[in-house]
């Protein structure tokens, strides 16, 4: 039987099945791909002390701060601080060269009375987006052209959608919005890193879609207000 277990998850009172990672964690990993384990999900946080028994599963991990990709066949993996380790199976770890560690403070600063926002670096040009609940409508509108153009939209059901609209303009700046089954909308905004070619693994590529306030109107009107 395959176990998936964490004290400090239980002791949140929850199981690992949780909604996925709205927010980039400090430590733990997060799940790019699992095959065969059917307690993890993908775009999935695993704390410090979770343990994973994959059996002849197939897991696929990257560490948060996105410079380490981890690729587990069989086996109990357990999950560390710093790494992870399996007994019983195999494991390849692939490090990111010269990989600047992800931080959860974002770059390009739009603000006005009240508010203040900053946009999400995506590493790669293909970013996740990541929301609360399970099937939402989601939509990616180009904020630095007036007036602002949607690229895409699509429809999530899992709490998290990929991207596979047009290539992304690297540097230019674009808001992610997301409206769930009952109506709540959360926005995000978000940029393709231009010194990035592509860093794949799930942790530089996640936009928490969280910010009950970022709006299209709104954001147009924060952008015109710091015109100069």
């Amino acid at each position: 039987m395959t176990l998936v277990s964490s004290a400090a998850v239980e002791a949140q009172g929850r199981g690992v099945r949780a909604s996925p990672v709205l927010d980039l964690p400090t430590v733990g990993v997060l799940v790019d791909l699992a095959s065969g384990v059917p307690e993890v999900q993908a775009v999935q946080h695993l704390p410090p002390g979770t343990e994973v028994v994959l059996g002849r599963g197939h897991l696929v991990l990257s560490s948060v701060d996105g410079c380490r990709r981890y690729t587990l066949d069989g086996g109990r993996a357990t999950v560390g601080p710093d790494r992870v380790e399996v007994s019983g199976g195999r494991l390849r770890v692939d490090e990111q060269p010269n990989c600047q560690p992800i931080r959860p403070q974002a770059h390009g600063d739009a603000a006005f009375p009240g508010a203040v926002w900053r946009d999400r670096v995506v590493r790669g040009p293909v970013p996740v987006f990541s929301w609360a609940g399970a099937g939402a409508s989601v939509s990616v509108t180009a904020v630095d052209v007036m007036p602002p153009q949607v690229v895409w939209q699509a429809r999530g059901v899992a709490g998290w959608l990929a991207y596979a609209g047009p290539p992304l303009i690297r540097g230019a700046r674009y808001l992610v919005e997301a409206t769930t089954t009952d109506g709540r909308v959360t926005g995000a905004l978000f940029l393709i890193d231009p010194d990035q070619d592509r860093l794949p693994v799930l942790a530089a590529r996640l936009v928490p879609v969280t910010d009950s306030r970022l709006r299209l109107a709104t954001v147009v009107a924060a952008t015109q207000a710091l015109a100069p």
